[in-house]
């Protein structure tokens, strides 16, 4: 059953960031098991980073005896400034294409808090999922974050023009990019989560090749396995017990 790893007391045994890269990994592995070449799966881990502006009032060192300062160029004024697209957490498994050249033909998106904490980040996850949709790309999202209440597949149907009802924070969803009839159109697999739910089995279709089964509680399970979660929750709890007299 799914645990929340964003609070006590999970939170005190295993850091979200590790529990999530381990479970993307045994989900590759898993798909791994289904897929033959050309096809692979692997995992790509990126966490966003922050422009540290403090850093850049740095004291000077001291230069070497012997060697001249080094020299201070003041350019003039720029042209004009854009803003840089803020980087946000990645973490993703990538179904990839090796034949004839590498093409991603399918991916999951595990989300992170940083994905759903400000509307500019919310608008980055969700433009990268239309992309890899209107490439006809096969993706599943999986956000098991308590920390924040957003939801990106509400976000990305609005992004879309289609029509979602309001729903909780935690999901899992895939979706199929499919041309019928000459139109374009985008199947969806929506399983609203809570804490204590068992995670579903989901679709994942690959761009021009086989629908794999994801299979979200398998996974999951192992990891916590491996990970000795549950032994060491238990030995928590006994801890916490109040001592009888």
């Amino acid at each position: 059953m799914l645990l929340d790893h964003f609070h006590s007391p999970v939170s005190e045994l295993r850091g979200w960031e590790g529990f999530h890269h381990s479970w993307a990994v045994a989900v590759a592995d898993h798909l791994n098991r289904q897929l033959a070449p050309p096809w692979h799966a692997e995992p790509h881990l990126r966490f966003g980073l922050e422009i540290d502006v403090a850093g850049l009032h740095r004291e000077v060192a001291e230069p070497l005896a012997g060697f001249p300062p080094p020299m201070q160029y003041e350019p003039g004024p720029s042209q004009f400034t854009v803003p840089l697209p803020e980087l946000t957490d990645s973490l993703e498994v990538e179904i990839v294409r090796v034949e004839g050249g590498r093409e991603v033909v399918a991916a999951i998106e595990f989300v992170s808090p940083a994905n759903k904490d400000r509307p500019d980040r919310r608008q980055a996850f969700v433009a990268k999922c239309e992309s890899l949709l209107s490439r006809g790309i096969g993706v599943v999202v999986v956000d098991v974050v308590t920390e924040r209440r957003a939801n990106l597949h509400v976000e990305l149907m609005q992004r879309l023009g289609g029509s979602s009802h309001e729903v909780g924070g935690l999901y899992a969803a895939s979706y199929h990019p499919i041309e019928r009839d000459a139109q374009a159109s985008l199947d969806v697999w929506f399983e609203p989560l809570s804490i204590g739910d068992v995670l579903p089995d989901l679709p994942l279709f690959l761009r021009d090749g086989p629908c794999l089964k994801v299979a979200l509680q398998q996974t999951y399970n192992r990891v916590c396995r491996q990970s000795r979660l549950d032994r060491d929750m238990n030995f928590l709890e006994s801890t916490r017990r109040p001592t009888q007299a």
